[in-house]
Order: structure tokens, then sequence, then C-alpha cells
């Protein structure tokens, strides 16, 4: 009976002990979770300039396109330019996009959609310009040539000029204080012209 009883308060004291373990370890952990201030893994201190490469890629290849078209050594190979621009460069553009989102995600995302949510609606007011004004002329003969420009009718491109000049000059601004901020606005700012001329040829074929 002694030998069971003693058992008895062995195991209730291990069980105390046990719990009395448990409930110092949690509380631990807890204060230092609470306490510990660990850097974010990417933070503005740790912007590494070379992500604006996709961007000097881009631009880069833009350039050496219209110098080859312009002065015609790239007829023999257009195919192969072609495909290296139209293909090649946006999808290496969207492949760093993608990882600049995963890399800096809220303040990236938030550069990005400060140009989009000017140029969109720039966009959209181009297109109806064009669809109401706009006019094609390829100089076949018995085609009638486009009357006059309204009024008016440069509007769209001069916002959309004016708004990236905007940019620019913010951007610059904003790149010693908040670098993924500008890093962020030059992949919206791409975006925003493809969107801008897409809509302009969309429209200018829509109304033709």
């Amino acid at each position: 009976m002694e030998d069971e009883r003693g058992a008895e308060d062995f195991d209730a004291q291990s069980n105390q002990n046990s719990a009395k373990f448990n409930f110092d370890w949690d509380s631990l952990v807890d204060s230092e979770l609470k306490t510990e201030k660990t850097a974010p893994l990417y933070s503005v201190e740790k912007f590494d300039p070379s992500d604006f490469r996709p961007i000097w890629i881009g631009i880069a290849s833009l350039i050496m396109m219209f110098l080859l078209a312009s002065s015609g050594a790239g007829e023999e190979n257009g195919v192969f330019f072609s495909l290296i621009f139209f293909c090649g460069v946006p999808l290496y553009i969207l492949g760093s996009f993608v990882f600049m989102v995963m890399k800096y995600r809220g303040p990236f995302l938030i550069g990005f959609a400060v140009p989009l949510a000017i140029i969109i609606p720039i966009s959209v007011f181009s297109y109806h310009n064009e669809v109401q004004n706009g006019c094609l002329f390829f100089g076949f003969p018995g085609e009638s040539r486009c009357p006059p420009d309204p009024p008016g009718y440069g509007a769209p491109r001069s916002l959309f000029f004016v708004s990236n000049f905007g940019f620019l000059i913010y951007a610059s601004m904003q790149y010693e204080r908040n670098p993924v901020h500008t890093l962020g606005m030059a992949y919206g700012v791409i975006t925003g012209a493809v969107i801008f001329a897409i809509a302009t040829f969309v429209g200018l074929w829509g109304g033709f």
C-alpha cells in the first residue's frame, strides 16, 4: 500500500514538474517573440541597384532594334531579331517582375500601381479618341487621304508623355528614400506604355 502511495506521489510530482517546465518554456518563447526585432529580409538599406538591370536590358534591346531597322542591317536576320525582341525580352521582363514582387512585395507593388492609376485612364481616353477620330492611310491607288486632325486629337499622347515625365521626376526624388518604390514605378511605367500602345492601336484599327 505504501509503495503504491509513493508511486502515486512520484507521478504527481513528475507531472507538476513537467507542467512547470512547459509553462516556463512557453513563457520564455513568447517573451523572445515579443521582444525580438528582426530586420526585414529585403529592406531599403539592403536594396540591390542591379535590380534595375532588366529595365536597362529592355531599353537597350529597343534601341538596338530601332538602329537595325533604320540602318537595314537586320533585314536578313529580321525574323531572328524579332523573335528575340518581341518574345524573349518581354518574357525576361515578365519573369523579373514576378521575382521583384516575391522579393519586395508591398513597397514594390505600391510603386507599380502609381503609374498605372494615371496611365490606364489616359489609355481609355486614347482608345475612344482613335475610334472616333483615327484614320489610316497606306497610299494605295484610289485610296482617299486622311482629313486634317481635329482639335485635341493629340491630347492623349501629350498627356501620356507629360505624365511619364512627371513620373521620372517623382521617381528620381524617391530613389534615395525608397528605391524599391522607384523600382516598382519603373515597371509600372513600362506596363503602362504597353497598355497605352495597345489601346491606341486597337482603337485606331477599330475606327478604320
